[in-house]
């Protein structure tokens, strides 16, 4: 019950069932999911990362996935709202690692 609380507070879907997991941990994980403008820092963190040469091969095949969906979702949303030279920018990004 208290689940379906924390669902209907968030108002996401259902959240994914972890014994014994908090329920403050829960509410961020689906504030943070669904949260807007932090996919800018996202990618910044994902550059660094990949940048590290600290991943080994498969971590960085799917850094590099997630940085271009990452990318594609962003720059979607520059050019959404009128922001070309960002989503250009961006878009060159994920071309430089994939």
């Amino acid at each position: 019950m208290l689940r379906q609380l924390v669902c209907w507070k968030i108002k996401t879907k259902a959240l994914p069932v972890v014994e014994n997991q908090n329920i403050h941990e829960l509410y961020w994980y689906a504030i943070l999911s669904k949260a807007t403008g932090l996919d800018k820092y996202r990618i910044q963190s994902l550059v660094k990362i990949i940048d590290s040469d600290l991943l080994t091969p498969r971590q960085y095949q799917a850094a590099v996935m997630t940085l271009k969906e990452k990318c594609e979702v962003y720059a979607g949303g520059c050019r959404k709202r009128g922001r070309e030279e960002e989503a250009n920018y961006v878009y060159q990004l994920a071309e430089k690692y994939g």
